[in-house]
């Protein structure tokens, strides 16, 4: 008590070295700023130049096992073997020579003689009379590497058990009430009853009203004799599935009687069909079945053994409750907290432990720990057996069954009411917060600070002599982010608690983005005393976010003009090369037609003239003549080949229009026909301007203006051409169905669809041309983004959102103009292509 009392008499001086700021200091009470270290998680201590432990925090006492009393005054060598102790000496006394913090990870025994796993902070600070004290911070990360490998062993176990064993393993629970669940079906349950574990699970009815008629009595009468008499339970019988197919099934499993009245069976069940024909062959399988369930029942009793042993020397109280808010489990230490015995409590609401006051908070705590995927962490107000109120902390953990289902809640429940005893330690607090990286701050209830470490002043571009009692916190807040904080910080007072990324405003008006966390800290009727701070820099975090967004972005963007680049050179090649083979048998077709009307022009002469001079031919000639109808084909066989000429004129104009849209002698940048190469797109996709069942004939309007010769890229601007146009007979197309609809209104109706192309020289040596259409339009939400990449309102196979994308890169980047879109529903679209007559020499490479 005496070296307790030395340090304790030191530490105002250590403030005064420490910080030339101790006017604030005296703003906030011991008490607030010990909640605040002894909120914190891991453990933390304080040791002389005798390396005694002079103060820690109660996560120090959880980790040593010993009381504050046990080990104030105490170092390593009352609770470690030599070996260990020593080892800590040195690595302290390092520290302590050389000034120098350490960072480590090592492995640390406790007075139980457990061996933890740590990582640890430790730092060295000197007061004005030179007296040193050693800080350090503890994480133990023994318990995590514990938790995982237990986890992968035990799923590795249950999961190869469950394959491997024929039938279908199961849990099956009898409760107090009369009710039954089965908390876990393994998979062979599909091949049993043709149902999936999660529907046995939710109805367990269903495979029991299954049983057959004849066997159903005897079924339920065998669970309830196993029942009273904790027999193991046996049974064969037959089931009837919906399909009408018969089964024999076989069903072993042993009941245990559980703390809380439940009786659960874990047991197998198997299709005994074909036993009937091979017994022998049933019987080995049945016993390796239940060797198998055996081994399973051993491992999950060597298993409960060492949970129980755990929960009945942890010095933590832990209860476990189900969704009932009923006590299944209260260990020795909840005992002695709360003075009832385990008897006292089992199977009760555990309402009885929190006080009127408290209740809606707590019940608010509990609904969202059976509700939400989460654990948390609260301090509330408890009482004991002789009516005694204590505070408590509680850390509540769920236990959640395979399928996601929070079948409980383990709460794990700390007395720290002697906190109140820790008024005296108000310099060492302050010294652990000036040692964070952190940014902590407090300020009264009107939001004025009344402290700041030193890494929150360097944060702030503050000056450590600053006073900061008059400053509001809200001048740390950017202006675009205060409705939002002013909003958050009502519902602070409210919840307590406030987390979120945000930013903080230097003095210099550069802001930083941080981790923020914002507690309110009230008195024990309420009261709001205090409220604190604590940001985290995250800079390097952001910009490493900033960048992989970036990098994907140039990453999807590169993928879509690699795709749409092969798609149109395939395109292009596969329309010359049709248009090339269709175009050299038209031409020889095309050539002969002419011969062929003089040959027949002639015969048909000569037919003429046999008929002047041999008006009365044989009667084999006139037979034939009349069968043939010898008139209709002298008149009708010219008419034919003139037909025939027309057609192969109209194939050789198609050819010409595809070789135009295909552009494939003109790679490179050329003076084209802007009007040539709209014909040619036109003519492509002419098959959809027609009619159909479903809409009538889309009517094209064309408005050239005089266009000189304009230097592009023929290939590409044909490809904006047919995007935009497939787009725009697609609009017309949703619009005559949407029209067609009892959604519609006589404004939205669509008698006659039209596009319209109009083309026109403008100022500035530059060409226009505008491609409208009557549809509905499109809505300023969607033409925000309608030239993005991958955006599209298509269904799903009807559209990829790339054409307009490309489209807008060909037009802008390619050739150095504009695409725009103008739309009004319903009155709608028109895009505007704006292009240079002649391109500046740039770097194609680049642009590439």
């Amino acid at each position: 008590m005496n070296m307790d009392k030395t340090i304790l008499e030191s530490l105002p001086k250590l403030q005064v070295v420490q910080s030339d700021y101790p006017q604030q200091l005296g703003n906030f009470s011991v008490t607030f700023l010990f909640q605040i270290i002894n909120a914190i998680s891991d453990p933390i201590f304080i040791k002389d130049r005798q390396h005694r432990w002079v103060l820690f925090n109660n996560a120090f006492c959880d980790l040593m096992g010993r009381d504050r009393e046990e080990l104030i005054g105490k170092s390593d060598s009352d609770f470690f073997s030599k070996a260990e102790a020593d080892e800590l000496w040195e690595k302290d006394e390092l520290i302590f020579t050389s000034g120098i913090s350490c960072e480590h990870e090592e492995y640390l025994t406790d007075a139980f003689d457990i061996t933890n796993l740590i990582a640890a902070k430790k730092s060295v600070f000197t007061d004005e009379t030179g007296n040193q004290f050693l800080v350090g911070v503890i994480r133990d990360i023994t318990e995590r590497k514990i938790t995982e490998e237990a986890l992968r062993k035990s799923e590795a176990k249950i999961q190869k058990i469950s394959a491997n064993a024929p039938g279908m393993l199961y849990h099956f629970v009898m409760h107090p009430d009369g009710s039954f669940t089965m908390p876990y079906v393994s998979s062979g349950c599909y091949e049993l009853y043709g149902l999936k574990p999660e529907v046995i699970q939710a109805d367990p009815t269903s495979i029991i009203m299954v049983c057959h008629p004849e066997e159903r009595e005897a079924f339920h009468q065998s669970i309830v004799v196993s029942a009273q008499t904790l027999e193991p339970w046996n049974w064969e019988g037959r089931i009837i599935l919906p399909n009408g197919e018969i089964k024999w099934l076989r069903g072993e499993s042993r009941p245990e009687k559980q703390a809380n009245g439940s009786i659960a069976w874990y047991g197998l069940l198997v299709d005994v069909t074909r036993r009937k024909q091979a017994e022998e062959a049933l019987t080995v399988a049945y016993a390796q079945m239940e060797k198998s369930v055996q081994e399973r029942t051993n491992e999950l009793a060597a298993s409960q053994q060492k949970l129980e042993l755990l929960i009945q020397n942890v010095p933590l109280a832990i209860i476990e409750w189900n969704s009932n808010y009923e006590i299944q489990l209260w260990n020795p230490a909840a005992e002695k907290i709360f003075g009832y015995s385990q008897s006292e409590v089992l199977g009760q609401n555990f309402s009885f432990l929190v006080p009127e006051s408290a209740r809606e908070n707590v019940n608010q705590v509990l609904e969202e720990l059976l509700t939400q995927s989460s654990n948390n962490w609260n301090i509330n107000e408890n009482i004991t057996k002789d009516g005694k109120t204590i505070i408590c902390e509680w850390y509540n953990t769920q236990l959640v069954a395979g399928e996601g289902e929070v079948i409980s809640v383990a709460s794990m429940g700390l007395d720290i009411t002697a906190r109140k005893k820790a008024e005296k330690k108000q310099a060492n607090l302050v010294t652990i917060l000036e040692a964070t990286s952190d940014c902590v701050a407090i300020f009264n209830p009107e939001g004025n600070y009344i402290y700041m470490n030193r890494a929150g002043r360097r944060m702030m571009g503050m000056s450590e002599e600053e006073d900061i009692s008059k400053t509001h916190f809200m001048v740390a807040v950017p202006d675009s982010m205060r409705p939002t904080i002013k909003r958050e910080m009502s519902k602070l007072f409210d919840k307590g608690i406030w987390k979120a990324e945000t930013a903080l405003k230097r003095l210099d008006g550069t802001e930083i983005p941080v981790s923020q966390v914002i507690m309110v800290h009230k008195s024990e009727v309420g009261k709001i005393e205090l409220i604190s701070s604590i940001a985290r820099d995250i800079t390097v975090s952001k910009q490493a976010e900033a960048e992989l967004k970036s990098t994907l972005a140039e990453l999807q963007q590169a993928q879509m003009q690699l795709i749409q680049t092969e798609k149109m050179s395939s395109l292009g090649q596969l329309v010359a090369g049709v248009a090339h083979e269709i175009n050299n048998p038209t031409n020889f077709i095309y050539g002969n037609l002419n011969h062929a009307h003089g040959f027949t022009q002639d015969l048909l002469t000569l037919v003429q003239l046999y008929q002047k001079y041999y008006p009365q031919p044989a009667t084999e000639i006139q037979t034939f003549a009349e069968e043939i109808d010898l008139d209709f084909v002298i008149q009708d066989l010219p008419k034919l080949l003139q037909s025939m000429k027309a057609g192969t004129q109209r194939i050789r104009e198609i050819v010409v229009g595809l070789r135009t849209f295909s552009r494939m002698d003109e790679a490179d940048m050329k003076e084209v026909n802007i009007h040539e190469g709209i014909e040619s797109t036109l003519m492509i996709i002419e098959h959809r301007l027609k009619q159909t069942p479903a809409r009538p004939e889309i009517e094209v309007i064309k408005k050239y203006g005089n266009l000189p010769l304009v230097e592009c890229y023929a290939g590409q601007l044909n490809q904006v051409f047919m995007n935009i146009l497939t787009n725009g007979i697609d609009a017309l197309e949703e619009a005559i169905v949407f029209s067609n609809s009892s959604l519609s209104s006589k404004s939205e109706l669509i008698d006659k669809p039209q596009i319209t192309i109009s083309t026109k020289a403008v100022e500035k040596n530059q060409v226009q041309i505008c491609i409208t259409d009557n549809g509905l339009g499109i809505s300023e939400k969607i033409k925000q983004r309608i030239f993005d990449p991958f955006f599209t309102t298509k269904p799903i196979g009807k559209g990829t959102g790339m054409g307009l994308s490309i489209s807008y890169q060909i037009i802008t980047e390619r050739h150095g103009g504009s695409l725009q879109c103008f739309s009004q529903t319903p009155q709608g679209s028109s895009f505007v292509i704006t292009i240079p007559l002649r391109q500046r020499k740039i770097n194609l490479d680049v642009l590439s």
